[in-house]
């Protein structure tokens, strides 16, 4: 099985692109099985083939510890981390074409912390590709888009896996999404004005090369403007363009 692990910033919609893109996949003919890896979830708008929340969620820790909400949540993927023989055989049990895993959106977790990329490398060494999700709201600058995509790249490199940079809500506004194809054309850093914005660019050059493949896509989960090619580079990255349509 393949798995389509959505990652990226708190609030961007991780779970209404789960919902969609499952549906979508579904749609073309292939096996999809959703599963909802975030503990700390209080509501997700898909029925889970899978729901980590069955074997250990947030609140329970916070109240049985007095952690806070981040403490919780980092203490749940830990143990998560540790116990991957409670769940990882019902995910291999599977007999599906994609899993498409709605992780936490505490970038933390995988940035800075171990648990994050043991989870994604443990539960596929090789079958993976990351969605990272940001949205235009929180790039309303370009320092802000180049510092998400030096995240995006940062956990490409440490799950060592093709990443799709998806960039959602563009129906909120039109003139915002072009302004962030402008900066996704962007190859230089005298292109830019200001000196914190060169220095951020030269940082993600550095960082793009020790990263696997990214790409970008601008989408919308509510309207599922664009999903089309988020599905065409998961299939050209696992069926090497294949639709299954039928």
């Amino acid at each position: 099985m393949n798995y389509i692990f959505v990652t990226g910033l708190a609030g961007s919609g991780k779970s209404l692109i789960t919902s969609v893109l499952s549906d979508s996949l579904e749609e073309d003919g292939w096996g999809v099985a959703r599963v909802n890896l975030d503990p700390s979830a209080e509501t997700i708008p898909y029925v889970p083939d899978y729901d980590i929340r069955e074997l250990i969620d947030s609140k329970t820790i916070y109240e049985k510890y007095g952690l806070g909400s981040n403490g919780s949540l980092i203490f749940a993927m830990d143990l998560l981390a540790g116990n991957l023989h409670a769940f990882l055989p019902v995910l291999e049990s599977f007999d599906l074409d994609f899993a498409v895993v709605d992780m936490p959106g505490q970038l933390e977790i995988f940035t800075f912390r171990q648990s994050g990329p043991f989870l994604l490398n443990n539960i596929s060494k090789e079958n993976k590709l990351v969605l990272f999700l940001s949205d235009i709201i929180a790039l309303f600058d370009f320092q802000n888009f180049i510092s998400a995509e030096i995240m995006a790249r940062i956990l490409s490199a440490r799950t060592n896996a093709p990443t799709i940079h998806a960039i959602n809500k563009i129906d909120l506004s039109p003139q915002d999404t072009e302004k962030i194809k402008k900066y996704i054309e962007i190859k230089s850093p005298e292109e830019l004005n200001s000196l914190n914005e060169r220095y951020l660019f030269n940082a993600y050059r550095h960082i793009r090369k020790i990263a696997p493949e990214t790409t970008h896509v601008l989408v919308s989960a509510k309207t599922k403007e664009n999903i089309w090619q988020i599905k065409a580079y998961i299939t050209r990255v696992f069926k090497g363009g294949e639709d299954r349509r039928e």
